[in-house]
């Protein structure tokens, strides 16, 4: 097993590194010591969290989405950053179910232990929620399989 110097890991930001704004997160290296225990490598996933705003309160809801929801999200450990998007529908497509996706980043080695910890914070009252967010969100978690290609 890979092992690193204790001087190595606190360079690093180490595991303790989570105050961050979303996507600026410190990178851990591939193994770091955490509670006198050594962890592997990471894995990474992709979060998809699909939405709508309640009729006519889109720029309220995008508001709250974007100042206020994706950084308390990304504040939980194992999340590192997010992006939103809006649809747009091509002509002679049926109607969209949801018009608005966020894909949160996540680097950890137990992801059912990250989503607790989510669930947890939001169950304590950790998250502000607004009411110009409609019912019916939808959640899809994936694990990245091939790296991001570029040209």
């Amino acid at each position: 097993m890979l092992r690193m110097s204790e001087s190595a890991v606190k360079g690093s930001g180490g595991p303790e590194a989570v105050g961050h704004l979303w996507g600026t997160a410190p990178r851990r290296p591939a193994a770091y010591r955490v509670a006198n225990r050594w962890r592997g490598p990471v894995k990474k996933y992709k979060f998809l969290v699909f939405t709508n705003a309640r009729d006519g309160r889109d720029d309220e809801f995008n508001a709250w989405y974007d100042e206020v929801h994706l950084p308390e999200v990304v504040e939980v450990p194992g999340f590192t950053g997010a992006e939103r998007y809006a649809i747009r529908p091509q002509p002679g497509e049926p109607d969209p179910t949801h018009r608005y996706l966020a894909i949160y980043d996540m680097e950890t080695d137990d992801v059912s232990a990250t989503l607790r910890g989510m669930m947890k914070k939001g169950a304590s009252g950790g998250f502000r929620m607004s009411d110009a967010l409609d019912d019916g969100a939808r959640t899809h978690l994936y694990e990245v399989i091939t790296p991001c290609k570029g040209r």
